[in-house]
Formats: C-alpha cells, sequence, structure tokens
C-alpha cells in the first residue's frame, strides 16, 4: 500500500503545476507556429534576377555570381537611345541605368563608341564587353569623316554646300543611295547612315529621326528636309499577330520586355484586334504606343 501511495504522491499534479505545464504547452505553441504564420502573413521576400530566373531565396554565391554577370545585347544597339530597362538587362543597377538616362536627357550625345566609357556606371570590363556590339562610329569612322569634309570643292565653305541635282522631293523611304547622294547636304556618309536607320526602323516617320545619325544637326537636317518627302504608306509594319518574338525584338522601340508580353497577349489572351490593344501589355504606356503604333499592324 505504501508503495502504491508513494506512486500517487509522484504522479499527482498541484493546480500551480498544472497551470505551468498549461503556461510552457501554450508558449511551445506559439514558438512552433509563429514562424510558419509570419512567413504567410507578414513576409515579403525579396525577389533577385539570375539570368533570366527571378527566385526569392538565392544561394550567396549565385547573388555574387549575378552581381558581376552582365548580359551583351545579341543585336547592335544606340546607347543614346536605349531605355533605363535596358541598361538594367545589361547588368546595371536601377540607380546606375538612371543616371545614364539622366545624362542623355540633359542633351549630351555620344557620338563615337569610346564615348560611352565617360559614362560613369560604365567600367572597362563591360565597355570591353559591349563595344563590339555598339552601333555607333568608330574612331576610324570619324576619320573617315574628316576626309569627306577636307575634300569639299571649297574648305572656307560649310561642308554643307554640295550641289543639288535634283529638281523634285525624293521620298526617304525609297529613295536610293545615289539619289541621297544629289540633295545638297547629303554625302556618301549620310546616304549610307540614312538608308542603314531607315532599314532598322522599317522607315521613318518623321525627320527628326535623323538627328539621331553621328555628325547631324538642326542646320544640316534644316538645309536637307525641302528635298525629302516622308510618306506613312511606305513603311513596313509589323504584324503583331504573326511576327515571331525575335522579329519584334530587332525593331529599335521594341525591347525584349514589351517583345515578350506581346507574344503571351496573343497566345495566352486573345489575337490583337486592334494595335491600341498592345496598351494593355506590361511595359507598353501611351507614350510608347504612341512612337510604335505607325510601324504596327494586325493585318
Amino acid at each position: 500500500m505504501k508503495e502504491k501511495d508513494w506512486d500517487k504522491d509522484w504522479l499527482y499534479f498541484t493546480k500551480r503545476a498544472r497551470r505551468g505545464v498549461f503556461v510552457l504547452l501554450t508558449l511551445f505553441i506559439i514558438i512552433a507556429i509563429f514562424p510558419r504564420f509570419y512567413d504567410n502573413y507578414f513576409y515579403k521576400p525579396i525577389a533577385y534576377k539570375v539570368g533570366d530566373i527571378v527566385t526569392e531565396n538565392p544561394s550567396k554565391e549565385i547573388v555574387e555570381k549575378n552581381h558581376k554577370q552582365y548580359v551583351i545585347p545579341e543585336k547592335p544597339f544606340n546607347p543614346n537611345t536605349i531605355d533605363k530597362e535596358g541598361w538594367v538587362r545589361i547588368g546595371l543597377s536601377e540607380k546606375q541605368a538612371q543616371m545614364i538616362i539622366n545624362y542623355l536627357k540633359s542633351g549630351a550625345i555620344l557620338k563615337t563608341k569610346s564615348d560611352v566609357k565617360k559614362l560613369y556606371p560604365i567600367t572597362d570590363e563591360l565597355y570591353n564587353l559591349l563595344e563590339p556590339m555598339i552601333d555607333l562610329p568608330t574612331t576610324r569612322h570619324k576619320e573617315e569623316f574628316a576626309q569627306y569634309e577636307n575634300n569639299t570643292e571649297s574648305k572656307k565653305e560649310s561642308p554643307i554646300s554640295i550641289k543639288n541635282n535634283l529638281l523634285i522631293p525624293i521620298s526617304i523611304n525609297t529613295a536610293t543611295e545615289e539619289e541621297l547622294l544629289q540633295v545638297k547636304g547629303i554625302g556618301p556618309f549620310f546616304a549610307r547612315e540614312i538608308i542603314k536607320l531607315r532599314d532598322a526602323y522599317g522607315g521613318l516617320i518623321s525627320l527628326n529621326q535623323l538627328l539621331t545619325i553621328y555628325k547631324m544637326d538642326k542646320e544640316r537636317l534644316d538645309l536637307i528636309s525641302p528635298m525629302l518627302i516622308v510618306n506613312e504608306s511606305e513603311i513596313k509594319k509589323i504584324n503583331i499577330n504573326s511576327a515571331s518574338l525575335e522579329r519584334l525584338k530587332r525593331h529599335p522601340l521594341i525591347t525584349i520586355d514589351m517583345a515578350k508580353s506581346l507574344v503571351y497577349y496573343r497566345e495566352h489572351e486573345h489575337p490583337f484586334k486592334t494595335v491600341d490593344e498592345i496598351m494593355l501589355t506590361p511595359y507598353i504606356d501611351k507614350k510608347v504606343y504612341l512612337e510604335i503604333k505607325p510601324y504596327l499592324t494586325v493585318d
């Protein structure tokens, strides 16, 4: 009997002890479920982009590697026209990309490849990687233009003073190089660059687009404008319902993100009924829409 009584005494919990056990169990349950509750309702993970993959919990090695990795554009690009998202895709931070955009908006123009090295966020390493894809003249190209200037009939005359054999204006979107050479103010260099520019866009909708050409300034543009006609009906438009991703992103005004969003929308929602519907996709606001609308069609 005594042994049994001893067992009862050992297993017996006082009211105070039971209360203590209840408090401990409550704390244990709270500690166990709190991390999951926090993750589900309060925690906002930071997303990291590793290459083309966005992950919330990359390893330290992956993050460090990603910070050092640059993505070189697959096609030549003009650093004067690339947008902020384009610089970020190359590998710059948003702050660095915005610095470049602000610098160019101040009126600065990058005229040669080496000018890109003057941009503060561009390191020597990044410039060496980008240089083959920068769509700007090299030093040799500058010398070629200087030689052209020196070969004008009179050194006292402006290089714009070139003979004009044309009697009527010509279409800038269909003119041959020989026809362009007959325009007062257009020499071999500008004739080639104009054709190169219009081919990239599929045609020009404004003569002001010529100002993106190296050495083209307002004075020269005013001189050649009377002999050039812009006809939007000659634009080679892109069918956004059938054009491939590669075809879309080759256009100077369409970034890769814009191209992907257009393809995704037509494949997962429905084919575009009008060009206006592109504003339903990400990355395309009203300003971008007005710029690219003349180059797109749904037919």
